[in-house]
């Protein structure tokens, strides 16, 4: 029972992202699909590992490029 409940549950996010694929080329958005793991340790600008954060961190900060920015978390 179990097995064909997470069977639905993909199927419902793959039609989800393909929806959301054919919205964005139809609004001209970029969308692209990220593998998760470490993708807010490494600096966007020069790509250089920054480090693992917790959740509360609102900020990054790349001591090597000197680049910062806000985080994705809205108070």
């Amino acid at each position: 029972m179990f097995a064909f409940l997470k069977h639905c549950l993909d199927a419902a996010w793959g039609s989800f992202f393909e929806i959301l694929s054919w919205v964005c080329v139809k609004r001209r958005v970029y969308f692209a699909k990220l593998d998760p793991s470490g993708i807010s340790q490494t600096c966007p600008q020069c790509g250089t590992h920054t480090g693992k954060k917790k959740l509360s961190e609102c900020v990054h900060v790349c001591d090597e490029y000197g680049y910062a920015s806000g985080g994705g978390i809205v108070d």
